[in-house]
């Protein structure tokens, strides 16, 4: 029964992508980015579905419930139009890279602790040991 919702879904986004493509490919343009990438969590999103249905069927012994590499990139592979180009990658590249920065730079701005006094002293490794990683999520920043 799951698996038929699966196929349902995967059904209709193939049908939703096929006529979106078909029209953009009469147009001579291709999809963006942003569609591409939620066309890929939609099938992100099903595979994962799968995933668990599979893995749900206690009456298959667990060795043949697995999924194989093979599958799981079969299922998430996107066709067509709908498949990243290397200038979508190098797109991609260049976001994650502005938020890890941003990331950064917010983490750096609301920490308590200024970092740049211990590097400048070359005290890291002193400083880290200190921390067991355990006892660093026991507290909130106001704790420390």
């Amino acid at each position: 029964m799951a698996i038929r919702h699966w196929l349902k879904h995967l059904i209709l986004v193939l049908i939703l992508a096929s006529g979106f493509l078909s029209n953009n490919l009469a147009r001579s343009e291709t999809p963006s980015l942003k569609i591409k990438l939620a066309a890929q969590w939609q099938l992100y999103k099903k595979a994962q579905e799968l995933l668990l249905e599979q893995v749900d069927k206690k009456y298959i012994p667990i060795n043949q419930r697995a999924i194989t590499r093979d599958q799981w990139e079969k299922t998430l592979a996107l066709n067509g139009g709908f498949a990243f180009t290397q200038q979508d990658l190098i797109d991609l590249r260049r976001d994650q890279a502005l938020r890890i920065k941003t990331a950064r730079t917010q983490a750096r701005d609301a920490s308590i602790i200024d970092l740049d006094i211990v590097r400048s002293q070359q005290k890291q490794a002193s400083f880290a040991r200190r921390f067991q990683k355990e006892e660093c999520y026991m507290y909130t920043p106001s704790e420390l």
